[in-house]
């Protein structure tokens, strides 16, 4: 995989500060420094790199392949929503690379012509960026992008530039696992905080999405992308911060 591209440092840091400015937390993992952003994605400066995690495209239609009630076009409409917000955050960031960090298919189910071609327009409109798929536990079982995505898939577990990438977090049984001195970045678990857990929000039973780092584990766990996923709800915890996703904002919960 590639370094840092061809971007000047100048442009990339008044990007990263624009980023901040606009309700992205700051966070040095590892010492690396990051920016989560809002739209449940990291900005990587230094490789300016986007990192997303646990998109499930074609969730419904593999239910509705399943036998299930559902309407296979409601899956379509959902993973070109999600492939918009995808895009508008490529476009925000200037990114020019993204890393899937596991499920970017939910099941085989999901490799259904019509949504195959709604993601691969999607993709030869991003054409100019690179992109790469961290395999998942769902991927292993939908199977890797076809070619003419240009989406290359590589197991869990590669090391860059100061984090190890992967999908399931050393907490999880993750495999291939090095030792927590490398920090690492990954998904899979889908965090979310209810409110109710949050002091002064008192018992609301909304839930919003949140990043959480683990400092035993050294792992940063994104939450996941797709809008038709559930979420395993975290409360705050010694030995572990949360990023609460607040709006167009992200917060640190002490």
């Amino acid at each position: 995989m590639s370094d840092r591209p061809n971007t000047s440092n100048s442009a990339l840091v008044e990007l990263t500060d624009s980023l901040i400015r606009a309700g992205g937390c700051p966070l040095t993992h590892g010492g690396v420094p990051l920016v989560l952003l809002a739209g449940r994605v990291v900005w990587w400066e230094r490789t300016a790199t986007l990192l997303v995690a646990d998109l499930h495209l074609g969730k419904v239609t593999a239910f509705a392949a399943g036998g299930l009630p559902m309407d296979a076009e409601l899956g379509l409409r959902v993973a070109r929503a999600d492939l918009d917000r995808l895009g508008t955050l490529l476009a925000a960031t200037a990114a020019r690379r993204l890393i899937i960090l596991g499920d970017l298919l939910h099941a085989r189910g999901s490799r259904d012509a019509a949504l195959f071609q709604v993601v691969g327009s999607w993709r030869q409109q991003w054409s100019h960026i690179e992109m790469l798929l961290i395999r998942g536990n769902h991927d292993e079982r939908a199977g890797d992008p076809p070619p003419d995505w240009a989406m290359p898939a590589v197991n869990e577990g590669i090391i860059e530039s100061g984090l190890e990438l992967r999908h399931i977090p050393r907490q999880a049984g993750g495999r291939n696992a090095p030792a927590p001195a490398v920090p690492s970045v990954c998904g899979h678990l889908h965090p979310v905080v209810a409110l109710a857990d949050l002091p002064g929000c008192g018992s609301s039973r909304e839930r919003t999405g949140c990043f959480a780092l683990d400092a035993q584990t050294r792992e940063l766990i994104l939450p996941a992308f797709g809008s038709f996923t559930g979420g395993a709800r975290m409360a705050p915890r010694a030995g572990q911060r949360l990023f609460v996703i607040a709006g167009q904002r992200v917060l640190p919960i002490a």
